[in-house]
């Protein structure tokens, strides 16, 4: 059965129950309103010649037979449409025949009246026959139920109905649209077909790479090609350079925190990093980066980096060497160097020196959005958020639409362009201690 979750309604209401769980638009197209089997007007023609073919042995009889139907049945809006198509195309056909060339028989090659048109242009008078002249013949309206005329049914079973259910059992204007036999009470309703969303695959515009490619089944909801913007711009890991002692951030004591790009791309990237001097707020804490530009190597297989730089135990034996005096506090942060590197990634380090969080300080030391707002600290407040800005250039192999020339001189001579990202992002470093 079909259910609402919403108005808890079930499909049971109006006797409408399927057999199975898929081609519901088919079954409902032959179920009515309390159950019963809905037969179209071809199904009665079909069931009137089987009945007719059952009594009638000779095929020439079944053939010149008249089939019977009731002219004053009561027909649904399809069957009354399907009449009525069928009905004027027949007018049509008889009052206006059709010629050679799809006219009419006025208008036909070869017609009589186009032959005395033409006769007439060269002798300046008519050869028409006024009295053999074929008169069109006119179109008539449909008179019973088999030609699709219907009587509109006496309104005194709807008054009573309206009586006894009240004008709550009655249909809206909006449910009257949607439907197609305009109802005029609730249990006349019925379900109706939906425009279902369609699954499709979406490609870049530049490089035409699948980016999402959903399963073809109607009940899965899974993508089996699901690519999002993470997993094409570097991420970002931000941890202390020294472990503290406690998790809280002392107010307007200066720490040091170690940034992590990690490079996806295949190819080595730029990475222009800003963050605001101060950070956004009524508590304002003074952000420094102490090496905003850098390059991050490509995203390649570890072995031809091993091979690229001459060994693996030399790479090996440089990153020990600086966690060894990271640990031993020998290996100091310097402006305009990097902290770390790595195959694909690189670690830089900022300087945060936490606001303080309180209230009674001069006049001098608050900023503008303290002057204007003195509350007491509020829900989050105290939480330490970096705005970045962070800019990424490479160079990659240019994209060649299909084609010869031009594009294909291009191709061999192996082309690079240039593509930039840029974007804002924000990064959650801890909550400051209250004084």
């Amino acid at each position: 059965m079909l259910n609402c979750t919403y108005c808890q309604w079930s499909s049971k209401e109006i006797g409408i129950q399927l057999e199975k769980p898929n081609s519901v638009y088919a079954q409902l197209s032959k179920i009515q309103n309390g159950g019963n089997a809905y037969i179209t007007a071809k199904e009665r023609r079909k069931e009137g010649k089987r009945e007719i073919s059952d009594i009638v042995e000779d095929s020439s009889e079944f053939q010149d037979s008249q089939l019977t139907l009731d002219p004053q049945e009561i027909l649904d809006a399809d069957s009354q449409f399907s009449n009525l198509k069928s009905f004027y195309q027949s007018q049509l056909a008889d009052s206006a025949p059709s010629g050679a060339l799809g006219f009419s028989a006025d208008y036909g090659y070869g017609s009589p009246g186009a032959l005395s048109r033409i006769m007439g242009l060269y002798t300046g008078s008519s050869f028409a026959d006024k009295k053999a002249k074929n008169k069109t013949g006119t179109m008539r309206e449909a008179r019973d139920a088999l030609e699709g005329f219907q009587i509109s049914a006496s309104s005194e079973d709807a008054i009573a109905k309206l009586r006894t259910e009240g004008w709550h059992a009655t249909a809206s204007t909006a449910q009257r649209k949607e439907q197609m036999h305009d109802p005029r009470f609730l249990d006349e309703i019925r379900p109706f077909a939906h425009l279902l969303r369609t699954k499709r695959s979406k490609r870049c515009r530049q490089c035409r790479h699948i980016l999402s490619k959903p399963e073809s089944k109607v009940q899965n909801t899974r993508f089996r090609i699901r690519l999002v913007a993470l997993n094409y711009i570097p991420s970002i890991a931000i941890q202390p350079l020294q472990q503290p002692s406690h998790s809280l951030l002392t107010p307007m004591k200066p720490v040091q925190f170690v940034l992590t790009f990690k490079n996806p791309l295949f190819e080595g990237v730029r990475v222009n990093i800003a963050t605001p001097a101060s950070t956004p707020g009524r508590f304002a804490s003074k952000v420094t980066v102490l090496c905003p530009q850098f390059e991050v190597g490509a995203n390649t297989d570890v072995w031809d980096e091993a091979l690229r730089e001459g060994g693996a135990r030399g790479g090996e034996r440089e990153k020990r060497r600086t966690k060894a005096e990271a640990n031993e506090g020998q290996h100091q942060a310097e402006a305009g160097k990097v902290w770390e590197r790595g195959r694909n990634w690189v670690s830089v380090v900022i300087e945060v020196v936490p606001a303080s969080l309180s209230m009674d300080v001069p006049s001098l030391m608050k900023n503008q959005d303290m002057k204007k707002d003195d509350s007491p600290l509020r829900e989050d407040e105290d939480v330490l958020e970096i705005p970045v800005f962070v800019r990424v250039e490479w160079e990659t192999d240019a994209v060649h639409e299909e084609g010869g020339g031009l594009a294909a001189a291009n191709r061999d001579k192996e082309v690079k362009e240039r593509r930039e990202l840029a974007y804002w992002c924000v990064i959650g470093v801890g909550r400051i201690a209250q004084d």
